[in-house]
């Protein structure tokens, strides 16, 4: 997927870029926002966010947190946030990430996860079923 190989780099970065822009065009109107979390998601969800016209949401990590400086938010571009959130992942397993992430939407913003799109599987998800995960 999307993650860096030291043979191939970040190859694979504008076809996943393409896919997803591709697969969650038809369904932009569920959402009215897209968060991630990390920075490797963001390579993902900000070029998909500037083609859906979205305001993209970028949810630190736990870990990240405690060695950055006081004045960096959990949830970077909270005041943009929508009350319609589409959770942007390459991945989702357990379902841990997801978990995190909306407890943090919930701390910090109006917003709630309405969808979700797995970038591995190129499946989208919308409604309760989004923040369900397949384990």
């Amino acid at each position: 997927m999307i993650h860096y190989n030291c043979h191939r780099g970040l190859s694979d970065l504008p076809d996943a870029v393409m896919k997803a822009i591709r697969d969650l065009t038809p369904h932009a109107s569920d959402f009215d926002s897209i968060v991630v979390q990390g920075v490797s998601r963001c390579l993902l969800g900000s070029p998909v966010a500037i083609a859906l016209s979205t305001p993209l949401m970028v949810v630190r990590k736990d870990a990240d947190l405690l060695r950055t400086c006081q004045h960096v938010s959990a949830v970077e571009n909270a005041r943009n946030a929508g009350r319609r959130v589409l959770f942007l992942d390459d991945y989702v397993g357990e379902g841990k990430t997801l978990r995190d992430v909306n407890r943090k939407l919930a701390r910090y913003t109006a917003g709630t996860i309405v969808a979700r799109y797995e970038a591995l599987y190129g499946e989208y998800t919308y409604g309760q079923a989004a923040l369900l995960s397949r384990c």
